[in-house]
């Protein structure tokens, strides 16, 4: 089974490693699960936040390797504490397939804060303009390699 298999798999579902993390923040949390499903050795009760998660993926490049463009199955991140203040909260997830859920565009599959359940709601235009150019996150992106 594929990375992008897993999310596909955990659509429409809680996911989550750590039952106390609140759904409006589990974006990490999420990614934490489904990266413990594809095999990857993540800490017992997740990780709790879009900037540790960045600490994570850069102090292990023999699973993630940064990349600068999306593709299907890779994580994004744009962690919390980097940008300019004009945000509260960053966000993380894995991008989906391209076109499929947005003509033309690269869909995101990530923790809706409002349910606690992992969903594709994002795409990468709509990624970019809140985080990046309002928020003043980098995003980085991840190949995950399992």
């Amino acid at each position: 089974m594929t990375l992008y298999d897993i999310i596909k798999g955990s659509l429409g579902k809680h996911m989550t490693l750590d039952a106390s993390v609140p759904a409006s923040v589990g974006c990490a949390e999420a990614v934490s699960a489904i990266l413990r499903l594809a095999g990857i050795n993540v800490p017992q009760r997740g990780i709790a936040s879009t900037n540790a998660l960045l600490v994570f993926c850069q102090a292990h490049p023999e699973i993630f390797t940064s990349i600068s463009e999306p593709e299907q199955g890779a994580l994004l991140i744009s962690a919390t504490g980097t940008g300019n203040g004009k945000l509260s909260n960053g966000h993380t997830g894995f991008f989906g397939g391209f076109g499929v859920m947005y003509p033309d565009d690269w869909g995101i599959c990530s923790n809706n804060s409002d349910s606690g359940l992992f969903l594709e709601l994002w795409n990468w235009t709509k990624w970019i303009a809140y985080f990046q150019k309002l928020g003043g996150m980098t995003p980085h992106i991840f190949r995950v390699k399992t």
